[in-house]
């Protein structure tokens, strides 16, 4: 994927390299712990800002949330990565960003964490990670009401077809999704009681169950 030229810094803005002077400001600021740290220096060999998106080079106004997105280059150590790492990292920076992961092998991969704004900040965090979603392919589409729209948008193309309902906004979308799969879940659990029941009583008990949950879950199906 290619950001907007007039989108990329002069010089990429080092956040984190091993050995850098500076890393322990960087650690201290976003209060890692000592795991966290460690983490970060045998997963992660290159941490920096390569673009910022905005309302000037984007040509959509700024939202009320997200003003500014960022570009955060992520180079890696090895082929595999946890995760969770960025989301303590990116749950206490206080910027909106997309990820671009570059492993060893070469190929590049984008990960964006959907967070929402806490009250009050806890533990050095800013945020709360809602859902983290990964794409290898991202089409970036530069439309958008506000940039609070344009970040939505973004996050449905990285989530690609892991969210149930792109119609609505991330959050209604995440909501709906992890509600559908609670009800697979429960629909699954009753099947199996349903067989291991001993009694055709209670056979019957559970599979009146199930029938209400599959009526729920193809109810909430249809709000999509």
């Amino acid at each position: 994927m290619t950001f907007p030229i007039n989108s990329k810094l002069p010089k990429p803005q080092v956040l984190y390299k091993p050995h850098k002077k500076g890393n322990s400001d960087f650690f201290d600021n976003l209060a890692l712990s000592q795991k966290e740290k460690q983490q970060l220096r045998k997963d992660i060999q290159l941490l920096q800002v390569t673009h910022q998106l905005n309302e000037t080079n984007l040509n959509i106004p700024a939202g009320k949330l997200v003003q500014h997105l960022f570009v955060i280059e992520v180079v890696l150590t090895g082929e595999s990565f946890d995760s969770q790492l960025l989301e303590q990292l990116d749950s206490r920076l206080a910027i909106y960003a997309i990820y671009q992961l570059s492993y060893p092998d070469g190929h590049q991969s984008y990960l964006v964490n959907y967070k929402e704004p806490l009250t009050q900040e806890k533990d050095g965090k800013k945020f709360k990670i809602i859902r983290t979603f990964q794409n290898d392919h991202l089409e970036l589409v530069l439309t958008g009401l506000t940039l609070d729209n344009f970040y939505d948008q973004l996050v449905k193309r990285v989530a690609s077809d892991k969210l149930a309902d792109t119609s609505s906004n991330v959050g209604q979308a995440i909501a709906l999704t992890e509600q559908i799969k609670k009800l697979e879940k429960e629909a699954e659990r009753l099947k199996k009681k349903m067989f291991a029941a001993k009694s055709m009583r209670q056979q019957m008990d559970y599979k009146k169950a199930r029938q209400q949950v599959l009526a729920d879950l193809e109810q909430l199906k249809q709000t999509k």
